[in-house]
C-alpha cells in the first residue's frame, strides 16, 4: 500500500473525528456493541484462522482469545457511564470562586500494531479500549499470522465504517510508513527490537507510544516451598500454552538444588497429563508460527543438557515440551527471550546465587514466585517487573481489573479495563474564573509591602486548604 493512500485513510478518519461527536457515551457504546456482535457472529471463523496459523485448539482459542475479549467489552460497557463523569472542584482560594472540571476526552486517531501470537486478543482488546475512549483506529495486524490477518481485515470491513476502524495489511514497509504518520497515539505489541523502531519513527511527529513488549519472565521457587505438584502443573500450563509463544510465559525457572528432582518429576508428570506421552501427535498442541522461528528454537537445543523432550517435527513445525538443565550463562537460552516450548531450569544453593541468575535479565514482563509473600514484597522493591504473581503464572492477564504492561525493556504504558480507558483518553481540565473576583496581589508592580503581604496570604491559604 502506497504512503499516500495510508495518509488519505488517516485524513478521512480525522475528518470524521472532527465532524462527529465520538466523545458521547452513545457513540462509544455503539462501537463496543458492534465489536461484540462481530466476534459473536464469527467465532468459528476466528477459531479456524487460529488453527490454520498456530494449530490452536478451539478450547485454547476460546480461553485465550475470544473469552477475554467478551469479558473486556462487558467490563468497559458497565463502567463507561461512571468514568465519563467529569471530576469537579474549586481552585485554590487565592483564585476566589474559580472552579475546575477534568474530563476524559478522546485522543483522536490511534494506530494499533498487533502481533501474531495472539492475533485476535492483542488486536481487539486494545481496539475495545480505543473505541470506548472515543477514538478512530487504524489496525495493522501481523503479516506472519496470515489467516488471522485476513480474517481481521474481512470482519472489520464488514462491521465497521472505514472512517471509524480500518485494517491495513502489509509487511514491515507498511509498518514503516504508518509509524511515520501524525497519529495521536501508537499502540504496539511485539518485540523490544521492533518497539525501538516504532518509538524512533513516532518521534518524528512527537506521537506518544504505548509499547507492550516481552522479556525473560522468571519463576523463582524457594527452598521452603513444599507443594511442588501444584507448582509443576501451573508452570507447565503457563509455559506450554500456545507452545510457549506467549510474552508472559515463564521463560526460565530458578529452583533450589534440593528441590530439583521432585520439581522435575512434577512438571514432567504435568506435561504428560496435559499433552500425552507424544505431544507431537496431540491435536491440541500448537505449532511454531513459521520456519524461521522453528529453526531459531531448534538451534537453541544444540550442545545443552536436555533432561526432557527435545523431539521435533520439521514438516509440521512442532517442538515438544522440552526442559534444559543449567545452560551456560552466555547461551541464548540464558540471555534471550525464548518465545517457544523450551524451559531452562537453573539450580541454586544460596540466595545470592539465585539473585545472580535473576539479575542477568532485568525488567521482565512478570515475576513469578512460588514461596512466601514476605519474599515477594522484598522482590518488588529490588527487582522491577511489569507484574508480580505469587504461587501461579500468567493468570493476571485475564482480569480486566488488573493493569497489563511492562517496565523499560518489557514495555511502556498499561492497558485492560480502566487502564485502557486512561491510556486511550486525554484528561483535559477546564477552568472557570469569574471576571468579578480579582486579587490585586497577582499583578505588578510588586512593592516590598505588597510582596510581603502576598506571601503571608499564600502561606495562610496553604495551611488552611492544601
Amino acid at each position: 500500500m502506497q504512503p499516500q493512500h495510508l495518509r488519505e485513510i488517516l485524513e478521512k478518519q480525522r475528518e470524521y473525528f472532527l465532524s462527529y461527536d465520538t466523545s458521547s457515551l452513545k457513540w462509544r457504546l455503539q462501537q463496543l456493541d458492534r465489536l461484540h456482535r462481530m466476534v459473536k457472529e464469527n467465532e468459528s471463523l476466528i477459531e479456524d484462522a487460529l488453527y490454520s496459523d498456530l494449530r490452536k485448539s478451539r478450547a485454547e482459542a476460546w480461553m485465550t482469545e475470544i473469552g477475554p475479549l467478551y469479558d473486556e467489552i462487558i467490563y468497559l460497557k458497565k463502567r463507561l457511564p461512571y468514568w465519563l463523569k467529569p471530576e469537579r472542584g474549586f481552585l485554590s482560594p487565592l483564585f476566589f470562586l474559580s472552579t475546575y472540571s477534568i474530563k476524559p476526552l478522546p485522543r483522536g486517531q490511534v494506530l494499533i500494531l498487533s502481533p501474531w501470537n495472539y492475533p485476535f486478543n492483542l488486536t481487539f482488546i486494545p481496539l475495545a479500549g480505543a473505541l470506548a475512549s472515543g477514538n478512530t483506529v487504524i489496525i495493522k495486524p501481523s503479516e506472519v499470522s496470515e489467516s488471522s490477518s485476513r480474517v481481521i481485515k474481512d470482519l472489520v470491513q464488514r462491521y465497521f465504517p472505514e472512517e471509524i476502524v480500518t485494517v491495513v495489511e502489509g509487511d514491515a514497509k507498511v509498518a514503516e510508513h504508518l509509524t511515520r504518520l501524525p497519529f495521536d497515539l501508537i499502540f504496539f505489541t511485539g518485540s523490544p527490537a521492533v518497539g525501538r523502531f516504532v518509538m524512533r519513527n513516532a518521534s518524528h511527529h512527537l506521537v506518544p507510544v504505548v509499547l507492550e513488549l516481552g522479556g525473560k519472565s522468571p519463576v523463582l521457587i524457594e527452598k521452603e516451598f513444599s507443594n511442588l505438584r501444584v507448582a509443576g502443573k501451573r508452570i507447565a500450563w503457563g509455559k506450554w500454552l500456545n507452545a510457549g509463544q506467549t510474552c508472559l510465559a515463564p521463560d526460565y525457572v530458578v529452583v533450589h538444588k534440593s528441590l530439583l528432582e521432585p520439581f522435575l518429576e512434577s512438571i514432567i508428570q504435568a506435561i504428560r497429563t496435559m499433552w500425552g506421552e507424544n505431544p507431537l501427535i496431540n491435536q491440541d498442541y500448537p505449532r511454531i508460527i513459521n520456519q524461521r522461528h522453528f529453526e531459531r528454537l531448534t538451534n537453541y537445543l544444540q550442545g545443552v543438557d536436555i533432561v526432557f523432550g527435545g523431539k521435533f517435527n520439521s514438516q509440521e513445525l512442532l517442538i515438544e515440551p522440552t526442559i534444559v538443565l543449567n545452560p551456560p550463562a552466555n547461551h541464548p537460552l540464558a540471555r534471550e527471550e525464548i518465545f517457544g516450548p523450551i524451559l531452562p531450569v537453573f539450580t541454586y544453593e544460596t540466595n545470592q546465587q539465585a539473585w545472580d541468575i535473576l539479575k542477568r535479565n532485568p525488567y521482565p514482563l512478570a515475576f513469578y514466585l512460588f514461596g512466601k509473600k514476605k519474599t515477594l514484597l522484598h522482590i518488588e522493591k529490588k527487582f522491577p517487573a511489569g507484574a508480580y504473581v505469587l504461587n501461579d503464572v500468567v493468570i493476571h492477564v485475564a482480569d480486566s481489573n488488573v493493569p497489563f504492561g511492562g517496565v523499560r525493556t518489557s514495555g511502556i504504558g498499561r492497558y485492560h479495563g480502566k487502564f485502557s480507558f486512561m491510556t486511550f483518553s486525554r484528561f483535559a481540565p477546564t477552568v472557570n474564573h469569574s471576571p468579578y473576583t480579582d486579587i490585586p496581589f497577582r499583578y505588578p508592580p510588586y512593592s516590598s509591602q505588597k510582596f510581603s503581604l502576598a506571601k503571608r496570604l499564600w502561606n495562610l491559604m496553604r495551611r488552611l486548604f492544601i
